[in-house]
């Protein structure tokens, strides 16, 4: 033992351990070694600093006023802790795993790795974003007051979700087939694909479309408050139908065969026509049209409340009444 104004070492020794304590006014330092560990502790008005060692572990832990750092390992693992006044990281790793946690006031961050899988985690006071992946597959989540994405995605399918205040759009694919369905508070437009077929469908408060297709159809039906119109199209026929509140008009036609008929309060005109025949029929509250052709005769009848008229010819006569 050593003794002056200002400091005092002590030093004590054995076959097995070692022992020095050195203080003076502002400082201390106390350091213990045997064969089989070792610890430093130096302490001052403003810091701590304590080692402590041994043949399978290591901790080391400094702190003074504003932070502190805690750092521990060993043969198969590592911890950091790192906090001040505004902050605290964590950090924990072994050989098949990582954890960092990163932390303020305002911002967390969390990652979590490991040979399979990551996980990342980062928030604040507004957002939010969230990502997990695998060998396999990925999940992306971001968040925000005043939206939402979601994305999900793996070898054979795919799936994003965006939502806002105002709209939602929702998206769905795979190798042999797409959903895409977008709505807002005025509208809704759904579209589905396949290999062999299209759904296309788009709403609004005054309409409504339907258009659907495949290699051998197509279907557009349109619908408003005061109208409707439907078309049917394949590879042999054409059907055609118009409304409104004051009309209609029908059209149908294959290779052989055209037909076309048109109403309205006051008149009807229907008209049917094939590779050897034609018939018109026009009518209205006062008179008829009747009208039939072949290619070896014809008929015309025109009637009307005070008068008829029947005039029918053929390649050797001709009958008029």
């Amino acid at each position: 033992m050593s003794a002056s104004s200002c400091s005092v070492l002590v030093m004590s020794a054995s076959p097995c351990s070692l022992l020095v304590m050195s203080a003076s006014s502002c400082s201390l330092l106390v350091m213990s070694a045997s064969p089989c560990s070792l610890l430093v502790m130096s302490a001052s008005s403003c810091s701590l600093l304590v080692m402590s060692a041994s043949s399978c572990s290591l901790l080391v832990m400094s702190a003074s006023p504003c932070s502190l750092l805690v750092m521990s390992a060993s043969s198969c693992s590592l911890l950091v802790m790192s906090a001040s006044s505004c902050s605290l990281l964590v950090m924990s790793a072994s050989p098949c795993s990582l954890l960092v946690m990163s932390a303020s006031p305002c911002s967390l961050l969390v990652m979590s790795t490991s040979p399979c899988s990551l996980l990342v985690m980062s928030t604040s006071p507004c957002s939010l974003l969230v990502m997990s992946t695998s060998p396999c597959s990925l999940l992306v989540m971001s968040a925000s007051p005043c939206s939402l994405l979601v994305m999900s995605t793996s070898p054979c399918s795919l799936l994003v979700m965006s939502a806002s205040p105002c709209s939602l759009l929702v998206m769905s694919a795979s190798p042999c087939s797409l959903l895409v369905m977008s709505t807002s508070p005025c509208s809704l437009l759904v579209m589905s694909t396949s290999p062999c077929s299209l759904l296309v469908m788009s709403t609004s408060p005054c309409s409504l479309l339907v258009m659907s297709t495949s290699p051998c159809s197509l279907l557009v039906m349109s619908t408003s408050p005061c109208s409707l119109l439907v078309m049917s199209t394949s590879p042999c026929s054409l059907l055609v139908m118009s409304a409104s509140p004051c009309s209609l008009l029908v059209m149908s036609t294959s290779p052989c065969s055209l037909l076309v008929m048109s109403t309205s309060p006051c008149s009807l005109l229907v008209m049917s026509a094939s590779p050897c025949s034609l018939l018109v029929m026009s009518a209205s509250p006062c008179s008829l049209l009747v009208m039939s052709a072949s290619p070896c005769s014809l008929l015309v009848m025109s009637a009307s409340p005070c008068s008829l008229l029947v005039m029918s010819t053929n390649h050797c006569s001709l009958l008029v009444t």
